[in-house]
């Protein structure tokens, strides 16, 4: 890849984050001088903060491949003397990749310094997590299976086992039917049941009642989804 290949794609990189950013709620500027360091993006946050504004700078990496060692330690060395002389509150290097285990532990143990990927960050402006937990307590509290008629097929199969091979067979299936026929509470319990109790990672697909289940190993999405759909 040319040099000018590789600085068109990490500004590409650079302006989908600070878009992201700046969505959740921050106020941002890209290519910023922050004292004597120029910064990819510096963002203040103000939202639900007690502690007045907070001062974030933001480092971007787009690897083809994992992020090494040296480019954390670089970070740190870089955004470092900025927290400890309170310039900035947080120092954030964010990696489309996936980052090495000793890159990570560059930022263990320093206050403010944050190395995590794209997709954690999403997940933590989003909030995902807490909405997950809140919906698996949700559903343990309904005490839906107390009162849950499990469906059948119509040779009275059942159907959540029939789901079940059908997912691990073909992938995708579509729940149809008219209005208030039980797809959506069908489907909600077999997320809540399934896939939230169980799964190490969920992201959203980018359809609406749809989720994806990803292997806490591969970190990759599968295409294991129910989509409730209405006639």
């Amino acid at each position: 890849m040319t040099s000018s290949n590789s600085s068109a794609r990490g500004n590409a990189f650079r302006d989908l984050v600070e878009g992201v950013l700046s969505a959740a709620g921050f106020h941002t500027r890209s290519e910023a001088h922050v004292v004597y360091k120029n910064v990819d993006v510096a963002a203040i946050w103000t939202r639900d903060e007690i502690a007045g504004p907070q001062r974030y700078v933001f480092e971007m990496k787009d690897f083809a491949g994992t992020l090494p060692l040296k480019e954390a330690t670089q970070f740190a060395s870089d955004y470092g003397p900025l927290l400890a002389r309170g310039e900035v509150d947080q120092a954030w290097l964010i990696s489309r990749g996936p980052i090495s285990t000793a890159g990570r532990d560059v930022a263990v143990g320093q206050r403010g310094m944050q190395i995590l990927t794209f997709t954690e960050l999403q997940r933590r402006l989003l909030l995902l997590d807490a909405y997950l937990r809140d919906l698996v307590l949700a559903h343990e509290t309904s005490q839906l299976d107390r009162y849950y008629v499990r469906p059948e097929t119509q040779s009275g199969e059942d159907l959540e086992s029939h789901v079940a091979k059908w997912l691990g067979r073909y992938g995708p299936c579509c729940a149809r039917g008219g209005s208030n026929s039980g797809k959506a509470v069908r489907s909600c319990r077999w997320m809540c049941g399934n896939y939230i109790m169980t799964a190490c990672r969920y992201f959203p697909s980018g359809s609406k009642g749809t989720w994806t289940k990803s292997s806490g190993r591969s970190r990759s999405p599968c295409r294991h989804s129910i989509v409730p759909w209405r006639v």
